[in-house]
């Protein structure tokens, strides 16, 4: 069977493994803001192996709560798996095991320096020890099969030892797709700045798909990047705080595509033998209803999750431009919509019992992010601590975005 295409190149963002965050409802959210490809959160391969081997319920390769991470449906593709570990046998069988389940792409994770992760030998601690980190990532190569797995990794583990062209030129050897860079060192954590000037060394380093990630906090600083021959960009922090920055990156890019001189004759030679993806169509649809509770009360409802769209420019068709306005963020009526779309996957596709779910903490969770650049949000912080109810958060966040001029909670 023909494998499908998975988009690598300027016009189809990726968004990033992100440990707690890059759940299924935040995927579909991202892809309806114009994210061609996305990863799961980091997924242990030990605990896919385990989770098979003790869970005597277990059937087809599902792993306990680990299927919490790996839940997926149809629109959530094409999907990346993202893989920790440091052990080849164990990243073998998962790998082989979420081939059995009909995943297609996986990468792993060298670049990770949280200490849970690198005291196990996984994570950024393979920078420390090259030769394991290239038999770890062969073995999932290996299982995958050709084409279908890449590495994202850091420069090093610290600025006394870069590694990453070595090693990534190993990696290519050994079945690479594709690697990504994020150019810190593992001991910066997120620190100082990242270096720019890596994705240039490393897109000269070897022949393969090169996806620039680190401090792409607007849409521009990706646009800027692709001056540097990566093949594309991934959006990792900058989609936490701001989903449609991909509405935006494909506005930019748009627009920009046609000066020449943006981007430099390195970066399309670097392309030339990479195909490239189909214009990325996107959808972003939006729809306000009452519905009856299953107590048969009526309440506010989320939006409607829909996978389909209306004819653009129709109410609650999909958006394909961005709206204009000179800043990064939405205003206040777009970032109301994505708000309250975040909530509607989160409230349908988050484990738990409904109206008292996981989902309603994590939007409380989430919502302060989005809202970070705007006057009031020290006091909507508080004001959804104290809600309880998926009706409480609708109220909260619409006064709060119709910007009323009362305080989030009703207080002037």
């Amino acid at each position: 069977m023909m494998m499908p295409f998975l988009p690598i190149s300027p016009e189809t963002p990726w968004l990033a493994p992100l440990a707690g965050f890059s759940d299924l409802p935040f995927r579909l959210l991202c892809r309806e803001q114009g994210a061609a490809v996305a990863c799961t959160e980091m997924i242990s391969a030990k605990g896919v192996v385990y989770g098979v081997r003790n869970n005597k319920k277990a059937r087809d390769g599902h792993s306990g709560s680990t299927d919490d991470l790996l839940a997926t449906c149809p629109e959530d593709s094409p999907l990346v798996v993202q893989l920790f570990g440091a052990e080849p046998e164990f990243l073998t069988e998962a790998t082989e095991l979420l081939c059995g389940r009909g995943f297609c792409w996986f990468d792993l994770n060298m670049g990770c320096p949280v200490p849970k992760v690198t005291k196990t030998g996984a994570g950024a601690a393979l920078l420390r020890e090259p030769a394991r980190a290239v038999a770890a990532a062969a073995a999932v190569f290996r299982s995958a099969g050709p084409g279908r797995a890449g590495c994202k990794l850091r420069l090093g583990w610290d600025a006394v030892s870069p590694v990453y062209i070595d090693l990534a030129k190993a990696l290519e050897d050994a079945g690479a797709a594709w690697i990504t860079l994020h150019p810190r060192y593992a001991r910066q954590g997120f620190s100082g700045e990242a270096d720019t000037e890596a994705w240039e060394k490393l897109v000269r380093a070897v022949s393969i798909p090169v996806l620039a990630s680190g401090d792409l906090f607007r849409a521009k600083d990706a646009l800027r990047c692709l001056s540097t021959g990566v093949s594309g960009v991934m959006f990792a922090r900058g989609a936490m705080t701001n989903p449609a920055i991909f509405r935006r990156y494909h506005s930019l890019y748009r627009a920009s595509a046609a000066q020449p001189s943006l981007f430099a004759e390195k970066r399309r030679e670097n392309d030339a033998s990479i195909e490239d993806g189909n214009d990325l169509e996107w959808r972003h649809r939006f729809r306000e209803e009452e519905q009856t509770s299953p107590g048969g009360a009526r309440e506010k409802a989320l939006p409607e999750i829909r996978r389909g769209a209306g004819k653009e420019g129709e109410p609650g068709g999909f958006v394909r431009e961005w709206s204009g306005h000179a800043g990064e963020f939405p205003d206040r009526e777009e970032l109301l919509s994505l708000i309250l779309r975040h909530a509607a996957l989160a409230c349908e596709l988050t484990p738990g019992k409904r109206g008292h779910s996981p989902a309603l903490l994590k939007m409380r969770a989430v919502v302060p992010r989005y809202t970070r650049h705007l006057p009031g949000v020290k006091r909507l912080r508080p004001a959804l601590a104290r809600c309880r109810n998926w009706d409480e958060f609708s109220d909260i966040i619409r006064r709060f975005c119709n910007d009323t001029g009362e305080g989030p909670d009703g207080a002037a």
